[in-house]
């Protein structure tokens, strides 16, 4: 909303802002969604990427458990292991790139 008023100010009366600024609520709106939008692309990639690679990993897993010769401990180090450091990555980008109104409800 806050970035809305000031492009609406921007547009109306550049010369006025130029000389007198934003006001500090209206800048950080701006600089938000400027920063926003900046990122955005690189974290959806990001999430598609981490996204792809969990569930490749998780079909490697099952397809491993049926694998007899395979101890646990082979099992985790070859695809537990990065099954569960590209989940933590997966939602470390998530709440980062979805943002929180979406999640949570007001």
């Amino acid at each position: 909303m806050r970035c809305l008023q000031a492009l609406r100010r921007l547009l109306t009366a550049p010369a006025a802002v130029w000389r007198q600024g934003l006001p500090r609520e209206e800048r950080l709106g701006l600089l938000s969604v400027l920063l926003k939008g900046y990122f955005a692309p690189l974290m959806v990639v990001w999430l598609f990427d981490h996204s792809a690679q969990l569930l490749a990993h998780g079909r490697d897993l099952l397809t491993a458990l049926d694998d007899p010769a395979i101890d646990a401990l082979t099992l985790f180090n070859a695809h537990g292991y990065w099954l569960l450091f590209k989940l933590i990555l997966f939602f470390d980008v998530f709440f980062f790139t979805v943002p929180s109104d979406l999640l949570i409800p007001a």
